[in-house]
């Protein structure tokens, strides 16, 4: 009796409800004026990986509003019936106390725009795989390197790896600088390797050569994502992670974009990441044995 209660939600409710007789409406500004916080909370090892969104809500969901959910970077459709990984990313909003509770059961920290993105693993992984791709082992006669962006690309597989094992490791990060990270990393790279392949190409195109580049060029990329396709359909794989992991299986970011227009969802680039690597250190391995037998 005499207590204050604040409410919030939509004003046909609001008003439905103050018709049951709960009590007289005041005007107390303390009520009203509640701090509201947007946080990303990872999901760590707990007992509530593994279930749904509706059993979260049910279990510490009081107080929040999910405005997005993230898997390996990519946003995805949240239902009640949707289950939640170890590493998912939830975009709560709510007060200050509950979403420090709701991070609290998830075995994790909220991470708000204001928090300093940790750089330190990323700049690691960067250097290591530096190194690595730089370091030179001579195979009859011929010098034999991964290059740079092999190594990075090495590299980033062991650190995403670690991290999906612990997703406290080389984070806190926002979604907003990952995302930033991603783009441009991805576009100089485009275009650092458009600048010095392309004059090559362009120098090769000569007499018959231009018909037989053409030809195998259409068998390498046609043959290998079908029978990708077709085994990834034969092991019921989802059509959309598996059109994303056929277009990295050819390195083509663009077919990646237009999977996920089409789609209307980010879900494609799930399945992009590991064969983009793979395929690309093993194009780099067997050139440099091709080299060598010839």
């Amino acid at each position: 009796m005499g207590d204050v209660i604040g409410l919030r939600g939509r004003y046909e409710a609001l008003i439905e409800r103050a018709q049951e007789g709960v009590g007289t409406e005041v005007d107390e500004p303390r009520a009203r004026d509640i701090e509201i916080e947007v946080a990303d909370v990872i999901v760590g090892k707990c007992e509530f990986a593994g279930k749904s969104l509706e059993e979260l809500g049910k279990a510490f969901g009081f107080g929040l509003n999910l405005q997005a959910m993230f898997r390996s970077g990519n946003e995805m459709p949240h239902l009640p019936e949707t289950i939640v990984e170890v590493g998912d990313v939830l975009r709560l909003a709510g007060s200050r106390f509950w979403v420090e509770h709701a991070a609290e059961k998830l075995n994790s920290t909220p991470i708000v725009e204001s928090t300093l993105t940790e750089t330190f693993y990323l700049a690691l992984s960067l250097i290591i795989g530096y190194v690595v791709g730089k370091l030179s082992v001579t195979m009859g006669g011929i010098p034999f390197a991964l290059g740079t962006s092999a190594g990075c690309m090495l590299t980033g597989i062991m650190f995403s790896y670690l991290r999906t094992r612990n997703p406290a490791f080389g984070g806190p990060m926002s979604e907003g600088a990952r995302s930033f990270v991603q783009d441009i990393g991805l576009s100089v790279f485009v275009a650092v390797l458009a600048s010095s392949v392309g004059p090559k190409i362009l120098a090769s195109f000569q007499g018959t050569v231009v018909i037989k580049i053409a030809a195998l060029g259409l068998i390498a990329a046609l043959v290998p994502p079908f029978l990708a396709w077709l085994y990834g359909m034969f092991r019921k794989m989802n059509p959309v992670i598996l059109a994303g992991a056929c277009a990295g299986g050819r390195n083509s970011t663009p077919a990646m974009k237009g999977i996920s227009d089409q789609a209307q969802s980010d879900m494609p680039a799930i399945g992009y990441p590991v064969p983009c690597a793979l395929t690309s250190m093993i194009v780099l391995i067997l050139g440099y044995i091709a080299m060598v037998i010839s």
